[in-house]
């Protein structure tokens, strides 16, 4: 077994295919750590990478060939850190994995969050904790599919665990992140329908399955 594995072309790379990545990434993965089709690793570290969501090895054992599949993160959110003045793309779980252009002005299909805190914030980090980013990304969407005007969304102080949007056309909008806010689609479409909306000052919904408002 010995001999067959390291000495007979049984077990030698043929080839390494890459699929995904860039360019720079894919010519890094193609070279040979070793010629055994058996002890071949990535010559990386994924952590070294973290625009690099999967890393997945194959080996063909027929054609004698690596194949390597890579899934890139997908650019979600801008998580803008207004004490530095530093952006920051977030993926769909909250992991900052390359810088961002600092934005400002009105959207309308809201992908920007304007953070206010002290913290500081490094790539290959996650903005919140799992459960809390996924609220906050609940009610990111819900603001996109009532088609609502953002200037921005801000998180003012983190231990409150709470954001607000500022909105160009409407009153305040206040969500918590400690549960979804689904539940405050309703009460949005009906404020938005009255004559009440842009009179209001803030419409408020900290408390689960509840609705505050102001003029």
């Amino acid at each position: 077994v010995v001999y067959l594995v390291w000495f007979t072309p049984a077990f030698q790379i043929q080839a390494i295919e890459i699929n995904g990545g860039t360019p720079a990434q894919q010519e890094i993965l193609k070279q040979k750590t070793t010629n055994n089709l058996l002890f071949w690793t990535p010559p990386i570290n994924q952590k070294d990478y973290p625009q690099i969501a999967k890393l997945e090895v194959k080996r063909n054992f027929v054609e004698r060939k690596i194949i390597v599949n890579l899934e890139e993160r997908q650019k979600e959110i801008i998580w803008c850190l207004e004490k530095t003045q530093q952006c920051l793309w977030v993926d769909n779980t909250g992991f900052a994995f390359t810088p961002a252009p600092f934005t400002t002005g009105t959207l309308v299909e809201v992908k920007v969050v304007r953070d206010y805190s002290e913290r500081e914030i490094k790539v290959g980090e996650n903005v919140l904790p799992p459960k809390n980013f996924e609220n906050l990304k609940s009610a990111l969407d819900l603001l996109v599919e009532l088609n609502l005007p953002v200037n921005e969304v801000k998180i003012e102080n983190i231990d409150y665990k709470e954001a607000v949007a500022d909105l160009s056309s409407g009153p305040d909008i206040y969500f918590s992140l400690l549960f979804d806010s689904g539940f405050a689609r309703d009460v949005i479409e009906k404020l938005k329908a009255s004559n009440e909306w842009n009179v209001l000052r803030y419409v408020d919904f900290r408390v689960e399955n509840r609705a505050y408002y102001s003029q």
